[in-house]
C-alpha cells in the first residue's frame, strides 16, 4: 500500500521533493497546495519539471 501525501509548496525545496516523492513506488501524490497564484491549477509534476502526475495544484 503506497502512502497518500498532499505536498505543500512549490519553491525552489519544495520542487526537489516533488522531484523525489515521484520516484519512489510506496509514495503518491494526491494533492499540492502553491502560494503561487500563477501556478494554482498547473500540474505538479510540470511544475517540479518532470513529467505531469495528474494532480492539480491549488492555492485555495
Amino acid at each position: 500500500m503506497a502512502f497518500r501525501i498532499i505536498h505543500w509548496a512549490t519553491g525552489h525545496t519544495g520542487k526537489m521533493v516533488i522531484r523525489a516523492t515521484a520516484e519512489r513506488a510506496d509514495y503518491r501524490i494526491i494533492g499540492g497546495f502553491t502560494y503561487n497564484p500563477e501556478k494554482a491549477g498547473q500540474d505538479i509534476g510540470t511544475v517540479a519539471g518532470i513529467d505531469p502526475l495528474g494532480v492539480a495544484l491549488t492555492n485555495d
